[in-house]
């Protein structure tokens, strides 16, 4: 696993890609994500954050782990209040949905909007909301802090990949490879003795 840990710091936008292309692709086509992906938070209160206008303070809830970055941001699945489904709203939605008399947040019709490892809760006006939230997210790869026990959530056809990455760095370690005039050349030309 540290081989891993190590090939996937080595390599981030290939570690990026190996983890999102197939659950972005999944989404693509409407097929549902593999639940092993998925991770829990479960009683989150909600906290204030205090502006300096009287109006604007904003609640939230904030997970532990950073979200996985996917199309439509599919990063956070699902958001519920005592069994009730907390809707998704992009920001830049969130003023015309007020417009409107059936889809106006509010404390029957709660929404969320995400920034980072925030959910902004829109139509809740205080902390003392008398329920907690569950949030159901898939957490990103670089976020999580990964030890030798520990197992990374990779789609099956990632692992060729993975391996290749995880046996460059060893080589890297081994025979201290390295492009030392920047050539995109291996300076040293390393043998490797078979022994019977």
């Amino acid at each position: 696993m540290a081989a891993v840990k190590a090939a996937m710091d080595a390599t981030p936008a290939i570690s990026r890609g190996l983890l999102t292309a197939p659950v972005d692709g999944l989404i693509s086509k409407g097929k549902p994500i593999d639940s092993f992906y998925f991770e829990t938070e479960d009683c989150l209160d909600v906290q204030e954050q205090t502006r300096e206008c009287d109006d604007c303070d904003r609640f939230f809830i904030s997970i532990t782990k950073q979200p996985m970055s996917l199309l439509d941001d599919m990063g956070v699945i699902k958001v519920t209040t005592d069994g009730i489904i907390v809707y998704k709203t992009r920001l830049e939605a969130i003023e015309w949905m007020n417009d409107l008399p059936y889809t106006k947040s509010s404390k029957n019709n709660i929404t969320y909007s995400r920034n980072n490892k925030q959910l902004i809760l829109n139509g809740v006006k205080s902390t003392s909301f008398n329920s907690t939230f569950s949030v159901l997210y898939i957490p990103s790869a670089t976020s999580q802090t990964l030890s030798i026990t520990d197992d990374l959530k990779i789609h099956d056809s990632l692992i060729p990949l993975l391996l290749e990455a995880v046996e460059e760095v060893a080589k890297r370690e081994v025979y201290q490879l390295g492009d030392l005039s920047n050539n995109a050349v291996d300076d040293k030309e390393v043998s490797v003795e078979t022994r019977p």
